[in-house]
């Protein structure tokens, strides 16, 4: 970057965990911004703006369509502090309530098994909303939180859409014992908000 040229194209690898994605797109937002320093990007410029929130017009996610996958993992982020951890906020979604770990936990179990997910969707023409969800796990360490889902498949929105209610169980907004209703009425009103993008990744893709 100081000689003012870099490759035409650039591969970040490492064990899983190590943060690849999330340095890639620090990298990427460096790169595009007008007013970077010797060490950052400024993060408040246009460019900045729209690599936060993932909607730059050179942000291109591309994942591998495969009809013969058996399962998908995804896995959700959330920082509970009263300030955001300004190392993770921008990949990690803060929600500053004290949460209930074991009442999320607890409600998992209306949730695993084949079911119709309707209410847990946002797209509204679905045809075929019955997905096997089969397993849920709540880790707390702290102030943060992963919740990872693994499941035959998941429609759109339902993986965030399931964070949210599952956040409303653990601050005391919802009652879980009402999930199967929710399940029931097939209606997106009932269920909890849609949780932010930036927290959600597709950890794994089983074959």
């Amino acid at each position: 970057m100081q000689e003012g040229r870099i490759p035409h194209a650039q591969l970040f690898c490492g064990p899983a965990g190590v943060g690849k994605l999330p340095l890639a797109l620090a990298y990427a937002r460096y790169i595009c911004c007008p007013n970077r320093t010797e060490t950052d990007a400024c993060g408040t410029c246009p460019s900045c703006v729209k690599w936060n929130k993932l909607v730059h017009p050179d942000v291109h996610f591309v994942y591998p369509i495969v009809k013969s996958a058996k399962g998908k993992k995804y896995e959700y982020y959330i920082d509970c502090r009263e300030k955001p951890d300004v190392f993770s906020r921008r990949y990690c979604y803060h929600y500053p309530e004290k949460l209930d770990i074991e009442a999320m936990r607890d409600a998992t179990k209306y949730l695993i098994g084949p079911k119709n997910f309707t209410s847990f969707t946002d797209d509204k023409e679905c045809k075929d909303p019955i997905r096997k969800i089969t397993n849920i796990k709540i880790v707390s360490s702290g102030e943060k939180v992963r919740i990872t889902y693994y499941g035959t498949g998941f429609l759109y929105h339902m993986v965030r859409i399931l964070t949210g209610t599952l956040l409303e169980i653990g601050a005391g907004k919802r009652d879980a014992s009402m999930l199967p209703v929710v399940i029931a009425a097939e209606d997106r009103s009932l269920a909890g908000f849609l949780a932010p993008a930036r927290g959600l990744f597709l950890r794994k893709v089983y074959y």
